[in-house]
């Protein structure tokens, strides 16, 4: 797994196109003034991008045909990605946000916004031209989505029968020439692929594939029957979002470690410390010089008072042999001493 952090090490990702990427934060393409798409029909993108929730801002094309931040796909899989803002023209044909071209690939929690055209048509809010494979839970809020000679959609520009779109909605706003056909919300095409769980806004475009809901149904969650709060966020007065995966907490590492008998003797010293009231230099003196067995510790950083019975002492140290700021506890007649991350 290649993990990317930089705009120029997703551009990379032409150079290896089987590929697997995962994004470690967001992506800001403007040191790119014409971003140019990753993949064509003699080299399509055969890989994996998993967005891990992020989103890629700042993408800018302007080109020809087979067009979108991946030019043509081939048995891929996308997930867990945005694409914020883009704005994308084809003089040509086949144009997406995500693809210009997809066949036989998986789009997966995907949602994008900005505009996209192609001028000779098939214009798509997330592939251009989708042959095969499957787009679930995505969506698409494109401000400005058109095409020159027709074929332009919410989702995707053209399709086959052998696509399959499901759980995803569309609440974008079109602008086709009328001269060669309308803007649909969720297919340009006539062609019609598997629809299960499809939604638009019927305010915003029209379309015979999918459910039409009024601006204010699309604020309801009963409207999105099928979408799971697995996948989606839904709150009151608002589009629903998706609900991206989180990496799992690690939980902070605890070592125990054995000291010597001399603990009372320190719990002691620590004692006449704190009832003295001697000032917290003092009480650094002495923890640097304080041995136990074979762990010296070099510098109290901070020294407080605590509520614990009898007495109680929060030492903030740094411990040589362990490379980490570790809280001691030092406790009447102990018998070991905690070292916490």
């Amino acid at each position: 797994m290649v993990i990317i952090k930089t705009a120029q090490e997703f551009s990379d990702i032409r150079n290896n196109l089987k590929g697997q990427y995962e994004l470690a934060n967001d992506i800001d393409l403007s040191s790119f003034a014409k971003f140019t798409p990753i993949g064509d029909a003699t080299t399509p993108f055969e890989g994996e991008l998993d967005g891990k929730g992020f989103k890629i801002t700042n993408l800018v094309i302007d080109s020809s045909s087979a067009i979108g931040l991946f030019g043509t796909i081939k048995s891929s899989l996308i997930q867990n990605l945005e694409l914020k803002d883009v704005d994308i023209l084809g003089s040509g044909s086949n144009v997406g946000c995500v693809a210009g071209i997809s066949t036989l690939s998986t789009f997966s929690k995907i949602k994008t916004s900005g505009k996209v055209a192609a001028m000779q048509g098939n214009t798509g809010g997330l592939v251009g031209n989708f042959a095969t494979g499957t787009i679930i839970n995505c969506f698409t809020s494109m401000v400005e989505n058109f095409a020159g000679r027709g074929n332009s959609g919410g989702l995707v520009g053209s399709s086959t029968t052998a696509a399959r779109i499901e759980k995803s909605y569309s609440n974008g706003v079109g602008g086709a020439n009328p001269q060669y056909g309308a803007h649909k919300a969720i297919i340009g095409s006539t062609a019609s692929p598997v629809i299960a769980n499809v939604y638009f806004n019927s305010g915003k475009a029209t379309d015979t594939r999918g459910k039409a809901l009024t601006d204010a149904q699309m604020k309801l969650k009963a409207s999105f029957v099928g979408f799971s709060e697995d996948d989606w966020v839904f709150a009151t007065g608002t589009y629903p979002d998706l609900l991206f995966p989180k990496e799992p907490e690690i939980p902070p590492t605890i070592e125990t470690v054995e000291v010597a008998s001399s603990i009372k003797e320190f719990y002691q010293s620590v004692k006449t410390v704190k009832n003295a009231n001697i000032k917290t230099a003092s009480v650094q003196s002495y923890v640097e010089s304080f041995e136990l067995e074979s762990i010296v510790i070099a510098k109290a950083t901070r020294v407080l008072t605590s509520s614990m019975e009898p007495f109680g002492v929060t030492t903030k140290v740094i411990i040589k042999e362990f490379p980490v700021y570790a809280n001691v506890f030092a406790i009447e007649n102990a018998t070991e001493m905690s070292v916490i991350e």
